[in-house]
């Protein structure tokens, strides 16, 4: 298992950055666990790159678990894509 902690800002340029080091954490190992608690801002592209990498892990019988807070703006945008209903929350 693997930890990564993503603070501040996950939108668009940051939120790319982090898509590689994700990606590369799923070819590295079968569960990924995401600390996204001290996420500031987020917006579309940060689910994308949380989305791009479970589907990877997933194609592999892998897993991610989230630590996520329920107030932050990327728990709004996972909720609305129905995207938590299927991810393990720590």
């Amino acid at each position: 298992m693997e930890t990564m902690i993503i603070e501040g800002d996950f939108t668009t340029e940051k939120a790319l950055e982090w898509k590689k080091l994700l990606n590369k954490a799923a070819q590295r190992t079968s569960t990924l666990h995401l600390d996204l608690s001290a996420t500031e801002d987020a917006d579309i592209v940060g689910v994308n790159a949380i989305a791009t990498t479970f589907k990877m892990l997933q194609d592999k019988d892998g897993s991610m678990k989230l630590k996520i807070n329920e107030d932050s703006t990327i728990y709004k945008l996972l909720s609305q894509t129905k995207f938590l209903d299927m991810i393990k929350k720590s």
